[in-house]
Order: structure tokens, then C-alpha cells, then sequence
């Protein structure tokens, strides 16, 4: 069981539109940089993508990620795939940038491009899958086999306004032992900690919170990929 430190009261104050900012901020940035190195991009050819060959799945926490497919698209390498829906929200794979990775042998890299190929519905029109292609700033020799898809989890962008009530009721329900509150004004939202477990580090419970803010689903869902000729 875990202790909470109810002595010691850390204040953590930050604002999510900022952060949000931020994070958004520093994709457009990797995005730029990724552009200067490769030169450019290309809108990959949805006739070349084949929704209906179904190469991998997984499921994780009600969330399945199927694997469509993979190849190289001029100076970029392209993952295809798709993932079900939780609801009407707009869930993405990279909203920070970090929560996708591909590796290659021992490196790794981050996407700079996503891009939504196709919506899924059900029989009342109902969005239930979204199919997206990365693109990941890499040329892939085809006999290199040692290649690997993370999915780390989907998320939406966090709330103009926080629900603190909301909030701290998701903390309490997933059992964190963390105590937060927020404050309100000049357009921004802020959260602070008021407690949290004595063993878990500041970070950890920033990341929590934060976390519960975007609705993360986590994975991880992994993939093998098969390198494919363009």
C-alpha cells in the first residue's frame, strides 16, 4: 500500500493551455527541422494503401491497433494503421510527439507527419476507427529486419476549462493517492498537487495528472514490421 507524504504539501502550478501549447509548439518545431533534413513531403497515395489487408492486431485496454502496412515514401518511412474509437472526441496517436516510436536496429525515431487516410463507421454512421499513415524521417535499407512500431497511447488535447471535480474523481477511482486543485483565471487552468505517494517522484505525478486531463488510453501496442518495397 502506499503512503501519502500529508506533512510535506507540494505545490505544482502550471498552466495546461500553455503546456498544451508547448507540446504543440515543439512537434511544429521537429516537424520544421524534419522538413529542412528531408527536403520534403509527400501525401501518401491512398490507392497504394489496402484497408482491407488486415497484417497485425492488438488489443489493449478495449483499444485495437491494427498494423495496415509499411513502405517507403521517398525520404520518409510510412506506417499505415488504424485504431478504434473510444468516442466522438478527436483522438490522436502523436499529440506530444513522444508517444509514437519506431525503431531501427538501435535507433530510434519520432514521427513528423501524421495524417488521417480513412474514417471507419458503423451502419448509423457512427465514426468507430480512425486510419492514419507516420511518417518517420528515415530511409530503410530492405534487408535491415530488426524493425519495431510503438504505440504508446492515444489521447485527446486537454480542456480550455479543467473539471477539478472530475478529475480528482478519476485520481481517486484509478487509486493514485493524489490530491490536486485547480485555479481558474486569465484564461488559463492551473493545477495544484497538494499530496501525493511518499515513493512516487514529482514527474510521475505531473504525468499522472496529466494523463488523467487528456484521457490517455495506454498501450503499449507493439509491432514487427515487415519491410516492404515502395
Amino acid at each position: 500500500m502506499l503512503k501519502t507524504k500529508k506533512v510535506k504539501v507540494i505545490r505544482w502550478m502550471f498552466s495546461f493551455l500553455a503546456l498544451a501549447g508547448l507540446a504543440v509548439a515543439i512537434f511544429q518545431i521537429n516537424q520544421a527541422s524534419a522538413r529542412d533534413a528531408v527536403g520534403y513531403f509527400t501525401q501518401p497515395n491512398i490507392e497504394n494503401v489496402s484497408l482491407d489487408k488486415q497484417v497485425t492486431q492488438l488489443t489493449v485496454n478495449d483499444i485495437t491497433v491494427r498494423l495496415l502496412g509499411s513502405h517507403q515514401n521517398g525520404e520518409n518511412y510510412q506506417v499505415d494503421v488504424c485504431y478504434t474509437l473510444p468516442d466522438n472526441r478527436d483522438w490522436l496517436l502523436a499529440y506530444r510527439g513522444n508517444e509514437v516510436i519506431l525503431s531501427v536496429q538501435d535507433k530510434t525515431f519520432f514521427p513528423v507527419e501524421e495524417g488521417t487516410i480513412e474514417w471507419i463507421s458503423d451502419t448509423d454512421g457512427s465514426k468507430i476507427e480512425r486510419c492514419e499513415y507516420l511518417l518517420f524521417p528515415v530511409i530503410i535499407d530492405e534487408q535491415i529486419t530488426n524493425v519495431k512500431l510503438s504505440l504508446q497511447q492515444i489521447s485527446v488535447s486537454p480542456p480550455e476549462a479543467l473539471d477539478c471535480l472530475a478529475i480528482q474523481k478519476e485520481l481517486d477511482e484509478i487509486k493514485s493517492e493524489i490530491k490536486i486543485r485547480c485555479n481558474l483565471g486569465d484564461g488559463s487552468s492551473g493545477v495544484d498537487i497538494l499530496s501525493k505517494p511518499e515513493n512516487l517522484t514529482y514527474l510521475a505525478a505531473k504525468d499522472i495528472v496529466y494523463n488523467v486531463i487528456i484521457d490517455a488510453h495506454t498501450g503499449p501496442w507493439e509491432f514487427d514490421i515487415s519491410i516492404n518495397s515502395p
